[in-house]
């Protein structure tokens, strides 16, 4: 839940909530919107009359900034319409969960609580010590009320964990965490699924009793496990089986047990047999790691409607697509290792954002013929924008604002190129069908210093308030669009160095460099 330590360092907007494109551009993010603070859990989910986001934000480190993590909802323009804190019953609110069920209505979250108990033999310690008690509840949103609630040290032995005891009794700031409670399912039948982390057990639960049904793995599973075993798992859900006398679940194996580690971390789909006993527990597929590499901490897996599954790794953003018979058809991280996630997810979102786009406009050009106007346009967290129309005033004047022209849009940021000084403008998103979704407020370019001397020395050949046929058509959109097949420096440098200009000047620095090789040459000669 912490965020980086405050230091004087700038920090731009980069931690928080982000929506990408599945080749990687991005669409939206709420790292400005929420203060640069980390969060977790960050998802599409049923608002019932329109489609949500749902996240659980970080705490803020400042002292005096009073900004306690919370769980938020998002509507489809991204403004926040729900936020609330950690629900009565836990002490401080976790990162791990939070699953929005009955089309917003209900949601299931994680609760913990320092609690002083005496200990038992087998955890390793004798008298009383602090214990971090996870449990689960389920809460109605609507009036903050608690449904159900469940609390490990009602049902759950210490003896069953596989974390290493403190030797002394701790203290009630840090207690020991001998569950580490990470997910939360819930079936058709009301039951629950969780997944414990420091027990390396899966827990089913009754809804009516609230007793442990059975347990997957572990020091005291119900099961017996053909061929497979699990460590430090995530994300236990429960999946159709297809089969009336069993139950199918996944989880994603981080199989980073601190003794026996596994070979690497993978995507999980389990069988389950209740049918006779001993119950067995087979394992119907599993989705590798790419890279071969082990998550330690965090991670998730999403079963797709086409049959695919999205696993996220966490280390540097890390993830995989694979089909179902286990091909990769994705992969994808972070380029800075600053960066990671708990959790990710692939699903269809349309987002329709309350905010204007924004646009940049910077005047270019050394004489009346070059003179040249720049534009830069987004509009975070659109997802309908299929080109973009640009509208300028040659005189400066809202009046006589006109026509520029249009480009398809390219990436988050789109760029444009016209010919003549544009003193202000604004850009229109447009959708498919070129029908207007909105567009930015009027933006004054930004001219040079060198472009303000020079414009008062010429006389430009565009008339203000001339129309666009009267001014150099715009240059073309796959020359100079930022999209990803014409983007960053090495594009720029080659369009610079394939003009004449370019080359000449080109030449007369080669040919400089020779002829001063040879004068050092002679002086050495003759200094000789």
């Amino acid at each position: 839940m912490d965020p980086e330590p405050y230091t004087k360092k700038f920090v731009p907007c980069q931690v928080g909530p982000h929506i990408y494109e599945n080749t990687g551009e991005l669409v939206w993010s709420g790292a400005c919107k929420f203060q640069n603070r980390n969060a977790f859990d960050f998802r599409p989910v049923d608002g019932g009359s329109e489609p949500r986001l749902s996240l659980i934000l970080g705490d803020v480190l400042e002292t005096g900034a009073g900004m306690k993590g919370m769980y938020v909802i998002l509507n489809s323009s991204y403004q926040t319409v729900q936020a609330f804190p950690a629900p009565a019953g836990s002490s401080m609110i976790d990162m791990h969960e939070l699953k929005v069920l009955d089309g917003g209505q209900r949601a299931l979250v994680i609760a913990q609580k320092a609690q002083l108990v005496d200990t038992n033999p087998i955890a390793g310690a004798v008298g009383a010590m602090w214990v971090l008690n996870n449990g689960f509840l389920e809460v109605d949103m609507t009036t903050g009320g608690t449904v159900f609630e469940w609390w490990a040290l009602d049902f759950v032995d210490l003896g069953e964990s596989y974390s290493v005891s403190p030797r002394g009794p701790g203290t009630f700031e840090s207690p020991w965490d001998f569950f580490h409670l990470n997910s939360i399912d819930k079936n058709r039948d009301g039951d629950y699924l969780i997944s414990a982390r420091n027990a390396n057990t899966v827990y089913k639960i009754s809804r009516s009793t609230k007793e442990v049904l059975w347990r997957l793995g572990g020091r005291t599973s119900t099961f017996q496990l053909e061929g497979f075993n699990f460590s430090k798992q995530h994300d236990a859900r429960f999946r159709p089986s297809g089969n009336a006398s069993g139950t199918s679940i996944s989880l994603l194996n981080n199989a980073a047990d601190d003794e026996k580690p596994g070979a690497t971390s993978a995507v999980l789909l389990i069988s389950l047999d209740e049918s006779t006993m001993p119950f067995t527990a087979r394992l119907k597929q599993q989705w590798i790691r790419q890279d071969g590499k082990i998550s330690r901490t965090r991670s998730n897996a999403q079963f797709l409607d086409n049959g695919n599954v999205f696993a996220n790794w966490a280390d540097r953003g890390y993830i995989n697509e694979f089909t179902a018979d286990g091909r990769c058809v994705l992969e994808a991280r972070w380029l800075s290792g600053r960066l990671n996630t708990y959790r990710a997810f692939k699903a269809n979102f349309a987002g329709h954002p309350s905010e204007p786009p924004v646009l940049s406009a910077h005047a270019y050009g050394t004489t009346s013929e070059t003179m040249t106007t720049v534009f830069h346009v987004s509009w975070n967290g659109a997802t309908d924008v299929a080109s973009w129309a640009f509208w300028g005033s040659l005189a400066g004047s809202p009046a006589d604002i006109k026509p520029v022209g249009s480009v398809t849009k390219s990436g988050f940021e789109t760029m444009y190129m016209a010919a003549g000084l544009f003193r202000m403008s604004y850009a229109e998103a447009r959708d498919a069908r070129g029908i207007s979704l909105g567009r930015s407020p009027i933006t004054n370019t930004t001219i040079p210093r060198a472009v303000l001397d020079l414009l008062g020395s010429i006389s430009l050949p565009a008339t203000p308030g001339a129309s666009p046929s009267a001014v150099t058509p715009p240059l073309t959109e796959l020359r100079y669009s930022t999209g990803s097949n014409a983007v960053g420096t090495p594009r720029v440098v080659y369009d610079v160095l394939s003009t004449p200009y370019a080359m000449a000047v080109l030449s007369m620095i080669v040919l400089a460099f020779f002829f001063r090789q040879y004068l050092r040459r002679r002086s050495f000669r003759l200094r000789s």
